[in-house]
């Protein structure tokens, strides 16, 4: 079974069941970016200044608020950083992506994401809410698509595979009442 985390903007609200139901952490650890310190540490490493929006912004993300749009980084740190504009917010996203502190997930409808967790994993997508959920599946989970995959390039060699992400769609325990 999948091990699903929500990461809402409240804050980190997760659930991780093994195939018997229990409760587990299994498949999260490590999921999220590292600590706050330690990320405004590999921002200075990578040479980059440590301003104030760029602090902000990765302080949303480790405060839990989980998959972002960046109106919705901009939204939220509008009156906290006067400074701030929806352009530094765009960039900053883009810049800490690239070192490696996020990651860009683009959703069904095209609306672009940014996530904490850095390392493979896929989403679900609750249609009543829209909340997004990330998704730790087991190792070979994925070997029949993979397969697919690699048959699919066979039968059409002007196509090449270079990545495959699943998004899995329903209603969270919220809006199935």
């Amino acid at each position: 079974m999948a091990s699903i985390t929500h990461i809402g903007s409240a804050g980190l609200s997760a659930e991780h069941q093994d195939s018997k139901g229990a409760s587990s952490e299994e498949g999260v650890s490590g999921a999220e970016c590292t600590g706050l310190d330690e990320s405004l540490q590999r921002l200075k490493d990578a040479g980059f200044r440590l301003t104030p929006q760029r602090r902000a912004i990765l302080e949303i993300f480790h405060d839990g608020a989980g998959h972002l749009t960046p109106q919705q980084v901009f939204a939220t740190l509008d009156d906290v950083v006067p400074s701030l504009s929806l352009a530094t917010v765009y960039n900053t996203l883009e810049l800490l992506e690239e070192i490696g502190l996020l990651t860009r997930v683009t959703a069904h409808d095209g609306q672009t994401y940014f996530d904490p967790t850095v390392v493979p994993h896929h989403h679900a997508l609750c249609d009543g809410c829209g909340d997004i959920f990330d998704v730790f599946l087991k190792p070979g989970a994925l070997d029949d698509l993979i397969a697919d995959a690699e048959a699919f390039e066979g039968a059409n060699p002007d196509f090449r595979v270079t990545q495959a992400t699943v998004w899995l769609r329903g209603r969270c325990k919220s809006c199935q009442h």
